[in-house]
């Protein structure tokens, strides 16, 4: 890949026209609070420094006040810094504090998961990144009782919808698990990527956030994230249902960062277009009804780009 800051100048030294387009960088409303300022473990981290975007303020305050939330916001906002925070408020009050946090798929989610492993071993909450094969592995290495005593001694489970919904099934059949027991104490259920589901994985999301409900001894406050989530509202009267607390619809402003595309459309386009117009002549003779054509002839921005078009009609 050519470098932003060089790719125009290496491309017009090898001769090449292109065409540029750049999508210019949209960021959020920013707060005068830093993470700094709530987390004073996270010194360390360059996080420490950044102040926080509204939505992720917002979002805090309402899980703090013990709401349950819907943060829609775009993709690399930091919707994982959000309830990571309460998370982390939660935890500095009481270490038997949990949660369990649900990705579509654990490999997707990675960039989340480093960040939210490197958060908690700043502040010495445990971590448990669980799926069927990590499971496997790990009752072959310390047997079941080693799984189940890693399961109830962590402060956050992560997870994805196959293995916890096949948990769930056994605790309904067998609910001496150790997973019925972490539900009992659950403090926090986030769902992340909520875009990502089809209807049926939501109709069965909807079902499990019911179930793990009646399981619990205090229903755990849940925070929905989401990028495009049409109907927050609706979602919302459903948690509000389930889980007996007030659930509020946080919208984030879009985030985008700067986005730069070349088109590259060959080699030498000078030469093509003066070659070009030594045939105008010929070309008006002929009674050329493409205004695009005649028009790329006087003007060679213009026939850069519709090159292919005129090529063509030649």
């Amino acid at each position: 890949m050519l470098n932003v800051v060089n790719s125009e100048d290496i491309l017009m030294r090898l001769g090449y026209d292109f065409i540029k387009r750049v999508d210019r960088s949209i960021e959020p409303r920013k707060t005068n609070t830093r993470f700094i300022d709530i987390a004073p473990e996270l010194k360390s981290l360059w996080i420490s420094s950044q102040e926080l975007y509204e939505h992720q303020l917002k979002a805090l305050e309402a899980l703090d006040k013990g709401f349950s939330i819907i943060l829609k916001s775009g993709t690399g906002s930091g919707k994982t810094e959000a309830w990571f925070l309460h998370f982390y408020k939660r935890f500095k009050e009481d270490s038997r504090f949990r949660a369990i946090a649900i990705y579509p798929t654990l490999a997707l989610a990675n960039d989340q998961i480093k960040r939210i492993s490197i958060y908690s071993e700043a502040i010495n909450a445990k971590v448990l990144k669980l799926d069927a094969m990590y499971r496997d592995e790990l009752v072959k290495r310390i047997g079941a009782s080693g799984l189940k005593r890693e399961i109830l001694s962590s402060n956050l489970i992560i997870t994805n919808p196959a293995f916890i919904f096949h948990e769930i099934k056994k605790i309904l059949l067998k609910p001496s698990s150790p997973f019925h027991q972490f539900f009992k104490k659950l403090n926090l259920l986030v769902i992340d990527e909520f875009d990502f589901y089809s209807p049926r994985s939501i109709a069965l999301m909807l079902s499990f956030i019911d179930i793990v409900m009646n399981i619990a001894d205090e229903k755990p406050q849940i925070a929905v994230l989401t990028a495009t989530l049409a109907n927050p509202e609706e979602l919302c009267m459903f948690l509000e249902k389930v889980a007996k607390r007030q659930c509020i619809v946080i919208d984030g402003e879009p985030f985008r960062v700067e986005n730069r595309m070349y088109i590259v459309l060959g080699k030498n386009l000078y030469e093509i277009w003066s070659r070009v117009r030594g045939y105008r002549g010929y070309i008006e003779s002929r009674g050329v009804e493409d205004k695009i054509v005649i028009k790329a002839l006087d003007d060679f921005d213009f026939f850069k780009r519709n090159a292919y078009r005129v090529i063509q009609f030649l």
